[in-house]
C-alpha cells in the first residue's frame, strides 16, 4: 500500500462513493490511498478547522449566560466563515454542561448534532 498526492482523476474515481467535498474549506494535505496494484482505494485529507473555547464564570445569572452564548453563537455563525473562509464550525462540550446550550445553538444558529469520534494523541 502507498500514499501519493491526490490527483483530480482520483476524485473522479471516488466520486461515485459520495465522498464529502474535498474543496469545502482550507485543506493542507490531500493524499490518495493506493493498493500495491495502483488501484485507488480511497483518499485522506487534512482540513484546517477552528476549535473555539468558551469559558463562562459559574456564578453569572442564567440570563447573562444565555446572552453570552447568543453573542458567541452570532460570532461563530457570521464572522468566522467570512474572516477565515471556514465553512464548518464544531463545538465540543466536555465535562458537565447544560443540554440547553446545545438546543439553543440548534434552534438559533442551525447547528446540528453529529456523531464523531474525537481522538487525541497521548504520548505523555
Amino acid at each position: 500500500m502507498q500514499l501519493r498526492d491526490l490527483k483530480l482523476n482520483d476524485l473522479i474515481i471516488l466520486e461515485k462513493d459520495n465522498l464529502p467535498a474535498l474543496f469545502n474549506g482550507p485543506f493542507k494535505i490531500r493524499k490518495t490511498i493506493l493498493s500495491d496494484d495502483d488501484e485507488v482505494l480511497g483518499a485522506c485529507w487534512i482540513r484546517i478547522t477552528t476549535e473555539i473555547s468558551l469559558l463562562l464564570r459559574s456564578e453569572i445569572s442564567k440570563y447573562k449566560r444565555a446572552r453570552a452564548i447568543n453573542k458567541i453563537g452570532k460570532f461563530l455563525y457570521n464572522e468566522i466563515p467570512e474572516q477565515f473562509g471556514i465553512s464548518d464550525a464544531f463545538i465540543t462540550f466536555e465535562g458537565d454542561f447544560d443540554e440547553k446550550y446545545i438546543k439553543s445553538l440548534k434552534k438559533h444558529f442551525n447547528f446540528e448534532e453529529i456523531r464523531a469520534l474525537r481522538v487525541r494523541r497521548n504520548d505523555g
